[in-house]
């Protein structure tokens, strides 16, 4: 005779265990998935920052070489 746990056979508490162990494993796969993306999508950004600050000295460094380089300077206006 099969054992009865609650309401559900035996067959039925091992199939709904198991289903329940397979998706705890895909739920932490798909948090571990989100987690690594962010730190990638963190580490992108961090290279496009630094490619444009590259970008931009290259340019002043090239003006420089061609005498067209000016300062550009802030002034600070006073409201009375």
């Amino acid at each position: 005779m099969l054992q009865v746990f609650g309401d559900m056979k035996a067959g039925n508490y091992v199939r709904n265990t198991m289903t329940s162990a397979v998706n705890l494993t895909k739920s932490h796969r798909i948090s571990q998935n989100l987690t690594e993306s962010h730190i990638v999508f963190l580490q992108i950004t961090e290279l496009a920052g630094y490619t444009a600050r590259v970008s931009q000295m290259l340019q002043v460094f090239g003006d420089m070489k061609a005498g067209n380089y000016i300062r550009n300077t802030v002034t600070i206006a006073v409201i009375s």
